[in-house]
C-alpha cells in the first residue's frame, strides 16, 4: 500500500493526488516485500523515468 492506496492500482494511485514534496508512506507484506517497497522507492526518487 502507498498511504493506504493499493500500489497495484494505477487508477488508484492516480485518485490519491500525491504532489511532488509530499511524503509517502510505502508497506508490503509476504515474500518479496521488502524488494516490492525497495522497487517502488526507487521509482519514486527516480521521478518515475520522466525527463
Amino acid at each position: 500500500t502507498i498511504n493506504g492506496v493499493n500500489g497495484a492500482s494505477v487508477l488508484e494511485l492516480m485518485a490519491m493526488g500525491a504532489t511532488g514534496g509530499q511524503e509517502l508512506t510505502v508497506a508490503a507484506g509476504g515474500p518479496g516485500a521488502q524488494e516490492a517497497v525497495d522497487r517502488v522507492v526507487a521509482l519514486v526518487e527516480a521521478g518515475f523515468g520522466e525527463v
